[in-house]
């Protein structure tokens, strides 16, 4: 299994539901800003007409057009980022623009399960870190073939030839690889630097993963 890719997979899913859970709450904004405008802009042609009968100051007509233009701006905002929104989801899931979607609406919260726990379940889980887990399991396999690559090596092979009186000779052949000099310490040094390079990308993705989910917890 490439678990890189099941990663990326994973990250694409969880886009996906964040988007849509996005678009369900931006649907409600759109709704409630439309309701305010409506209710301001009564208000501002109530407050006209009582100021063509000269029932209130024009510091309140200008109030009350100042209170419908912002309303009005609430609805542009929230239409804009729902068009957005639903743009964005299409996209991810590699539909064409202006596909229709019909959303479910999103569960009702439960509660978050302690920062510990579900670093202890992403330790164990999280594709990225399992991938990291096997990418340093493999190295420490290519530093135990680099640490055998120091001592000598036999080959054998068999040779089979025929003469001009047609004669077979058959008889085998033996090497042997003396590292006599440096005994591989190069390669060897070379790949436990690779090793520990990657355990490094490890101890950092687990650190980092850890502060995502206090963060994300502590957001909550």
């Amino acid at each position: 299994m490439r678990l890189d890719l099941a990663w990326a997979e994973w990250q694409v899913a969880g886009q996906a539901r964040i988007q849509a859970i996005r678009i369900v709450a931006l649907e409600r904004a759109v709704t409630l800003a439309e309701a305010g405008a409506t209710v301001t802009q009564s208000l501002l042609d109530r407050t006209l007409r009582a100021a063509g009968r000269g029932d209130v100051p024009p510091d309140q007509l200008q109030a009350a057009r100042i209170g419908a233009y912002d309303a009005q701006e609430r609805v542009r905002v929230a239409v804009r980022d729902l068009a957005a929104a639903r743009f964005e989801l299409v996209r991810l899931l590699g539909l064409p623009p202006g596909f229709p979607l019909r959303l479910d609406p999103p569960p009702l919260a439960v509660a978050t399960p302690p920062a510990d726990r579900l670093f202890a379940l992403a330790r164990d889980k999280r594709a990225d870190l399992q991938a990291l887990v096997a990418g340093y399991a493999a190295q420490e396999a290519i530093v135990h073939k680099a640490i055998l690559d120091q001592f000598p090596t036999l080959g054998l092979t068999i040779n089979a030839s025929r003469d001009s009186a047609g004669n077979a000779l058959t008889g085998p052949a033996v090497d042997v690889t003396l590292p006599l000099w440096n005994r591989n310490r190069g390669g060897i040094a070379i790949e436990r630097a690779t090793r520990a390079a990657l355990r490094s990308d490890y101890d950092a993705r687990l650190f980092q993963t850890r502060a995502d989910i206090a963060a994300a917890v502590g957001g909550i």
